[in-house]
C-alpha cells in the first residue's frame, strides 16, 4: 500500500508544482484536436482516446472540447481556448493553419503535441521547428522512459514517477537545440529524448511522444503528466474542482481479476465510495445533473424497475444472481419519497423469496415478474403494499443461461406485453426460441416469436410510433425489428431477423474496462430505452436511446432517423453518461414519469459472466439508483390515476410523456372502459401535429379503440371510420398506426392498397407487411408487383414486399415462372434432406497455420484464473503442431471458432492428448448457438498417453453462427494440460429450404398457388 500512497500524493503535488510564474483561472479552455474512425481501433485515435483525460481534467479544472475538425486551426477559433493539445497526423494542404497555430502560441497560447504530432502538415519546417523535432521512424514494445537529471520536477510533468508502458518506440530527426528535455528513452544504448519542452514568442510547447493506443492512454501517470503539461502550457493556475473524490485502490495480489487485455502492470482493485461521492464521478452533457434516488442497503443489485399508477417506482433487486437457488433472497422493493425531496425514504417489500429475477411490467393493477422457468402475476389486494397473490401465469422460460432470462417486459400499442430473452431461451409445443423479442397476452398466454436478435438479448425499445428496437451482447447496441416473424408465418415464408441500424459498436469509457472478448465495443450492451417525454431537449425526443454499457462504466446514446428505405439508422452518440468510478456498472436507463431518465447502477467491479459467476470480487451488497434531469426542462407532472374517472383517462392520452400515455390506455383497455368509446372516436379526429409531426394522442385512441374490439369487422362503424380517416392524416406516424389497426376484411385490403403509393418508407413497410394477412384480392397482384422497382434497394422493404406479393399474387405465377430461370418446380419452397459432401468445414483444424505463436482461425483465450494457450511443435498427431492450454495453478481457456451453419445434422470430432487433467470439467468440446440447442461431448481428465478422439452430434434447427469449442475448463478451473489436434467438423444432412431464385416472383410455385393463397396458409 505504500507505493500507492505516494504514487497518490505525486499526483496531488504536480498542483502544486504548476503555480510557478503562472496567472490564476476559474477554468482552463482547451481545445483537443485529433482525428479516427468510429471503429474500436484505439491506434492514432484520439477520437476514442481523449475520453481517458477526461476525469483528470476534471478534476484539475479544464474544460476540454474535442475536434476533428483542421480549419479549426484559424486565429478567432483559437483565441477561445488557452491551451491546444494536438494529437493527429495532417497534410499540409492549407499553409495558413500552420501560420495560425505558430501566431497563437507566439502571442502566449499554449501547445501540447503528442506522439504522431511531430510528422503532422507533411514535415514542413516552421511546424517541425515548433514542436521542436520530428519524427524519423520506430518500433514498439515494453520499456520506462527516465527522467533526465535535474528536470524530476519540472511543473509538465506533474511529478509522475517513472513507468513502464507499451508504446511505439519513436526516433526523432531534426531536433531544435533549444528545447529542454524531460524524459529520455533508451535507444540501442543512447538516450533518445522523449518528453521536452519549449518556449516560443510567449508561449509554451510540450511534446511526448507517449501515446499510441489506448494501452498507453489507459496509464494514470501518462492521464497525470498530460494534464500537468496542458497546464503548464497555459502558463495559468486552474481552480481544482474539489468535489470529485480521490480514488484509492489496493493491489489484487491474489489475481482476481481477469485480464484479457494482458496488462502487465499489477492490476489494482479501486475502494467503494459512497453513493454521494460515486455521483460525483459521473460526466454528463451540458446541463444535465445526476440525483441519486435509492440506494444500499435499502436496494442492492438492482435488475429492473417500473412504476405503477401513482407513479411509484418498483426495484426488482436480486442478490442470488448469477445462480439459482431453492431459498430465493431476491425480492421486489417499492421506493417512495415522502418527503418530495427527491430520494427515496421509504422502502416497502413488495414480494420476496424469488431467486434470479429478471424483468417486470405493471399492469392490470399488480406486476408482471419474470423468474425462469416461469413468469408470475403478483397484486396486492387489501393495500398494504405487499402482494397477497401470487399466481404463475406461464413457464417453459430456459434456466441453462443465467444472463440471457427473460427481461425488458413492456406494454404494447397493441395491448399485449412485449420483451426479449438471451441465452437462456423459451421452449414450447413449437420447439425453443432464444436470442431474440417475444409477445404474450397480459395473462401470460399465447407467447409468440417475434424476432431473432442473433446473440444474447437483454435490451428492448418500444417507439412513440410503435416501433420496436433492441441491443443484444456481442457488437450489437442497435437493432430494428422491421418485419415480426407472424407475417412470415401467416404465409410459410422463410423468416427475417432484426436489422442491425447502427453505424458502429464502439464504446467510450473514460477509466479501466476489463472485458473478454470484443474489446472497446458493447460486448455486454443492457436495455435499449427511448427517450419519450418532453423535459429533455427536442432532439431527444423519441429520437435517443439510452444503452447500458455496464463494461465501460458508461451509458450510451444512439440517435435514430429514419433510413428512407423502411427502416432507421442509429448513429453512436458517444456517452450519455460516463463514470469514473470503476464500480459504477449502469445497465438501463428508462423514461420515468416525471419525464426524467431514472438510471440503474449495478455497481459492480465484476460484469463478466462465463468463468466469473463466484469471483469473490462480484459485489452483491451495493446499487444506486439515479435521476438524470435536464436543468432547463419542466418536469412531467406525476399523477395518481389508481381511482381516474373515464374522462381523466383519455385526457391523458394527449399527456406530453409516454409512460401516462400508455399507463390511461392501459387501465382504458384491461379495466374494460367502454364509455370512452365516443371521446376516443372524437379525440382520433385530431388532424393537428405536435414537433415531432406526430400526434401521440390518435395513435393512443386508435389502439384503445381496437383494445376494446371496436375495429373488429362492423363491430362499430363509427370506430372504423375514424381509422379510415386517419390512413390519411399529416403524420406519417399516425398513418402508419391506422394501417396497423385496421380488420381484416376485403374493406381493408382496398383501402390499402389505395396506399401503396406512400412516400414514407416505414409507413410503406406496414403496409405491405398488413396487406399480407388481409384476405387475397388477386386484381391487387400485378400493383404489388409493380412497386418491385420502387423497393429496390432497400433491405428493409423487401421482405414485406415479398410477403404481400405471395398473399395476392396467384394470378401472376404462370407470368412469373414464365420469365424465371430454369429450375425444378417440384423442389420449390420444400424442407427436404439433401446429401451433403462430406468435407471438414473448419478451418486449420490441425492448428497448422500458426501466426505470432497462435492458431490462425481460431480465438485463443483465457476466460478463468490462469492458463497459457500455445502452438506445440513437439507433439502433434498428424503435421507439425497442436494446440496446447495448460494451467498448474487452476485455470480455464479455449481455442474457438464461429463458423455459419445451415439447418441440418452435424458431426464434430477431435483428438486430445492430456497430462494430469484434474478438475470438475476437465477436457471437452461443445457447440452452441442462437439456431440450436447447446451441446457437449463427455468430458475427460487425467492422463491419456495416447490420443483419444472426442465426438459429439448435433442438429442446427435455422442459419446461425455457431461457437465451435475446445474447452479446458469450461468456464471453471482446471489444472494440467490438454493437447489438442485435427479437429473435424462434418455436416451429415441438410434440412435448409432449397435455395430459391432471388426475386420474389420466381419463389412462387404454380402448383401452390392453385389452390389460393387462403388454402395454403
Amino acid at each position: 500500500m505504500g507505493r500507492f500512497r505516494k504514487m497518490m500524493k505525486r499526483i496531488i503535488l504536480f498542483f502544486v508544482l504548476v503555480v510557478s510564474n503562472a496567472m490564476s483561472a476559474d477554468e482552463l479552455k482547451v481545445l483537443f484536436l485529433s482525428g479516427g474512425g468510429g471503429e474500436p481501433n484505439t491506434g492514432h485515435n484520439g477520437r476514442i482516446n481523449h475520453h481517458k483525460l477526461k476525469p483528470s481534467f476534471l478534476r484539475a479544472g479544464i474544460q476540454m472540447t474535442y475536434s476533428s475538425n483542421l480549419d479549426d486551426l484559424n486565429s478567432k477559433t483559437l483565441a477561445q481556448y488557452d491551451t491546444i493539445i494536438m494529437y493527429l497526423s495532417a497534410g499540409n494542404d492549407k499553409p495558413e493553419r500552420v501560420k495560425a497555430l505558430i501566431d497563437y502560441v507566439e502571442n502566449g497560447g499554449g501547445l501540447v503535441a503528442l506522439h504522431n504530432t511531430c510528422d503532422a502538415f507533411e514535415g514542413t519546417k516552421e511546424f517541425v521547428d515548433l514542436v521542436g523535432g520530428q519524427f524519423a521512424r520506430h518500433g514498439s514494445g515494453w520499456f520506462t522512459a527516465t527522467h533526465v537529471k535535474g528536470q524530476e520536477n519540472h511543473p509538465a510533468l506533474g511529478g509522475v514517477p517513472e513507468f513502464e508502458v507499451w508504446d511505439e518506440t519513436y526516433v526523432h530527426k531534426n531536433l531544435n537545440d533549444d528545447r529542454t528535455d524531460l524524459m529520455v528513452r533508451d535507444e540501442k544504448g543512447r538516450p533518445e529524448p522523449w518528453a521536452w519542452v519549449r518556449n516560443q514568442g510567449k508561449g509554451r510547447v510540450f511534446y511526448s511522444a507517449y501515446g499510441h493506443n489506448g494501452r498507453v492512454w489507459e496509464n494514470f501517470h501518462f492521464q497525470k503528466m498530460v494534464t500537468a503539461a496542458t497546464i503548464w502550457a497555459s502558463n495559468k493556475i486552474p481552480k481544482m474542482n474539489s468535489d470529485i473524490p480521490t480514488l484509492t485502490y489496493q493491489e489484487d495480489k491474489k489475481k482476481l481479476f481477469h485480464n484479457f487485455e494482458k496488462r502487465q502492470t499489477p492490476q489494482l482493485i479501486q475502494n467503494q465510495l459512497t453513493p454521494e461521492e460515486s455521483a460525483k464521478c459521473m460526466i454528463l452533457p451540458e446541463g444535465f445533473e445526476a440525483q441519486l434516488v435509492a440506494h444500499e442497503p435499502d436496494i442492492a443489485n438492482p435488475i429492473d424497475m417500473t412504476w405503477d399508477d401513482r407513479g411509484r417506482m418498483y426495484v426488482a433487486v436480486t442478490l442470488d444472481y448469477p445462480r439459482i437457488q431453492k431459498e430465493g433472497s431476491d425480492r421486489i422493493v417499492l421506493c417512495e419519497d415522502t418527503d418530495s425531496d427527491g430520494k427515496a425514504d421509504k422502502f416497502t417489500t413488495f414480494a420476496e423469496g424469488f431467486s434470479l429475477l429478471t424483468g417486470m411490467c405493471w399492469v392490470n393493477g399488480g406486476i408482471i415478474v419474470a423468474q425462469a422457468p416461469n413468469m408470475y402475476f403478483l397484486e396486492d389486494t387489501d393495500g398494504d403494499d405487499k402482494a397477497d397473490v401470487i399466481k404463475q401465469i406461464n413457464t417453459g422460460w430456459g434456466t441453462g443461461d443465467t444472463h440471457g432470462g427473460p427481461s425488458n417486459l413492456k406494454y404494447g400499442f397493441d395491448n399485449k406485453i412485449y420483451g426479449c430473452v438471451g441465452g437462456g431461451g423459451f421452449t414450447d409445443e413449437n420447439g425453443r426460441f432464444s436470442a431474440g423479442i417475444w409477445r404474450m397476452d397480459v395473462d401470460g398466454s399465447n407467447i409468440t416469436r417475434i424476432s431473432n436478435l442473433g446473440d444474447n438479448s437483454w435490451g428492448m425499445a418500444i417507439s412513440e410510433d410503435f416501433e420496436l428496437f433492441a441491443s443484444s451482447a456481442n457488437k450489437g447496441p442497435a437493432k430494428h425489428i422491421h418485419a415480426p416473424y407472424p407475417y412470415f408465418d401467416a404465409v410459410g415464408l422463410k423468416k427475417e431477423p432484426s436489422l442491425p441500424i447502427f453505424d458502429y459498436h464502439t464504446f467510450y469509457p473514460v477509466t479501466i474496462t476489463r472485458q473478454g472478448d470484443h474489446f472497446g465495443s458493447y460486448t455486454a450492451a443492457t436495455g435499449f430505452d427511448l427517450y419519450t417525454a418532453r423535459s429533455f431537449p427536442e432532439k431527444f425526443w423519441n429520437k435517443t436511446a439510452f444503452v447500458g454499457g455496464p463494461t465501460g462504466k458508461l451509458l450510451g446514446q444512439f440517435h435514430l432517423k429514419a433510413d428512407q428505405k423502411g427502416s432507421y439508422r442509429a448513429t453512436n452518440g458517444g456517452s450519455f453518461m460516463a463514470s469514473f468510478d470503476e464500480r459504477t456498472a449502469p445497465i438501463q436507463g428508462k423514461t420515468g414519469p416525471d419525464g426524467n431518465l431514472y438510471m440503474l447502477d449495478w455497481n459492480n467491479l465484476i460484469m463478466l459472466h462465463g468463468g466469473e459467476l463466484d469471483n469473490p470480487l462480484r459485489d452483491k451488497s451495493h446499487g444506486r439508483i439515479y435521476r438524470i434531469t435536464y436543468k432547463g426542462g419542466k418536469p412531467s407532472k406525476v399523477l395518481n390515476l389508481q381511482n381516474a374517472a373515464t374522462v381523466e383517462l383519455v385526457a391523458n392520452l394527449k399527456n406530453e410523456n409516454m409512460f401516462w400515455r400508455i399507463m390511461a390506455q392501459k387501465k382504458l383497455v384491461q379495466e374494460k372502459r367502454m364509455d370512452a368509446i365516443p371521446q376516443l372516436i372524437e379525440m382520433a379526429q385530431d388532424k393537428s401535429l405536435d414537433g415531432i409531426r406526430s400526434n401521440p394522442a390518435v395513435i393512443h385512441a386508435l389502439w384503445t379503440l381496437q383494445g376494446l374490439g371496436q375495429m373488429d369487422g362492423g363491430s362499430n362503424e363509427e370506430a372504423l371510420a375514424v381509422a379510415h380517416a386517419a390512413l390519411q392524416h399529416r403524420s406519417a406516424a399516425v398513418r402508419k398506426n391506422a394501417v396497423r389497426v385496421l380488420p381484416a376484411t376485403a374493406e381493408s385490403t382496398k383501402l390499402l392498397a389505395g396506399m401503396l403509393s406512400e412516400r414514407d418508407a416505414n409507413t410503406l413497410r406496414y403496409i405491405l407487411l398488413t396487406l399480407s394477412v388481409m384476405p387475397q384480392d388477386d386484381e391487387l397482384g400485378q400493383r404489388i408487383y409493380d412497386i418491385g422497382q420502387q423497393v429496390k434497394g432497400k433491405d428493409a422493404l423487401k421482405s414485406p414486399h415479398h410477403l404481400a406479393l405471395i398473399r395476392h399474387g396467384s394470378t401472376l405465377v404462370d407470368q412469373l415462372i414464365a420469365n424465371a430461370p430454369k429450375r425444378d418446380r417440384n423442389m420449390e419452397g420444400v424442407i427436404e434432406k439433401i446429401e451433403t459432401k462430406l468435407v471438414n468445414i473448419l478451418k486449420n483444424p490441425s492448428f497448422e497455420d500458426v501466426k505470432d505463436r497462435r492458431p490462425v482461425h481460431w480465438i485463443s483465450k483465457v476466460h478463468n484464473g490462469e492458463a497459457t494457450l500455445s502452438i506445440d511443435s513437439t507433439v502433434a498427431r498428424t503435421g507439425k503442431y497442436s494446440g496446447r492450454i495448460e494451467s498448474s495453478v487452476g485455470g480455464g481457456a479455449e481455442f474457438h471458432m464461429v463458423p455459419r451453419l445451415e439447418p441440418g445434422e452435424y458431426i464434430l470430432s477431435g483428438w486430445v492428448k492430456m497430462k494430469n487433467v484434474e478438475g470438475r470439467n476437465g477436457v471437452l468440446f461443445k457447440a452452441e448457438g442462437s439456431g440450436m440447442k447447446s451441446k457437449e461431448s463427455p468430458k475427460l481428465q487425467g492422463t491419456h498417453e495416447d490420443w483419444q478422439k472426442l465426438q459429439m452430434n448435433f442438429k442446427v434447427d435455422f442459419d446461425s453462427g455457431v461457437l465451435i469449442y475446445c474447452l479446458f475448463g469450461a468456464w471453471a478451473e482446471a489444472k494440467g494440460t490438454v493437447w489438442f489436434d485435427d479437429i473435424e467438423l462434418i455436416q451429415l444432412s441438410s434440412e435448409k429450404v432449397v435455395p430459391k431464385v432471388t426475386k420474389v416472383e420466381s419463389l412462387l410455385a404454380k402448383q401452390a398457388f392453385e389452390k389460393g393463397a387462403d388454402s395454403i396458409i
